[in-house]
This record gives C-alpha cells, sequence and structure tokens, in this order.
C-alpha cells in the first residue's frame, strides 16, 4: 500500500498530516508535482517524484502508478475518476472520500461548471 499525494495543489497543512501519517503507519508516501519539493528531513519513507510541467503530468503520473489498495489525496475530480474504479482510495484534502457511487455525480457537476465557465 501506498499513499500518493497530488501535491500540486494539496494545502501545506493536509501535506503535514501527511508526513506525520507516513511515519506512524510506516506507510510509504510518494508526493507527485510539477514543481521541485523539498522534503522534511527524518520521514525515511516520503519520496517525491516531479514530472514535467504540463498541466496533467502529476495526474497521469499517479493515474499509471497507483494500484487497488492504494490511498491518493487530491482534489482533482478527473484523477480521482480514474482512480475509483480501479480500486484505489480517494479523499480530497477536506476528508471526502470518493466513492463508485458518488464519483459519476461529482464529475458531471464539474464538467458542467467548466461548460458555464
Amino acid at each position: 500500500m501506498r499513499l500518493w499525494i497530488d501535491a500540486d495543489a494539496a494545502p501545506q497543512v493536509v501535506k503535514e498530516i501527511c508526513y506525520r501519517a507516513c511515519d506512524r503507519l510506516k506507510l510509504e508516501t510518494v508526493l507527485v508535482a510539477n514543481l521541485r519539493l523539498t522534503l522534511p528531513p527524518g520521514y525515511p519513507l516520503l519520496s517525491a517524484v516531479r514530472v514535467d510541467g504540463s498541466p496533467d503530468a502529476a495526474d497521469r503520473y499517479i493515474a499509471e502508478q497507483a494500484v487497488a489498495g492504494d490511498v491518493a489525496v487530491t482534489q482533482d475530480i478527473p484523477l480521482a475518476a480514474l482512480l475509483v474504479p480501479k480500486g484505489v482510495a480517494v479523499i480530497d484534502p477536506r476528508g471526502e472520500v470518493f466513492t463508485a457511487e458518488s464519483i459519476g455525480e461529482r464529475l458531471s457537476v464539474r464538467n458542467f461548471m467548466e461548460g458555464l465557465r
């Protein structure tokens, strides 16, 4: 099991909570971003992956690497829509869980709102 963090937009406080959980649970944790990340010292199971600068590169990387049983933290609904059917547990930075029952509706609302903009 791995914890994947979509670190491009994850609030710092959420990252810090994940660092502590990584240490307490002995859980491999991977932050993925298109920016250089500085990791705090003292967390041997914590790593970072820097992807190319395209807008959805971090999302694509997580979607390709995550497997059933992993956990992902993201506020990106399209990424969650890719991960949930794979058996990845997905939560947003506020702690809301994306489920197979809710992700379709969330994606539809997101796409509708994007169309309105």
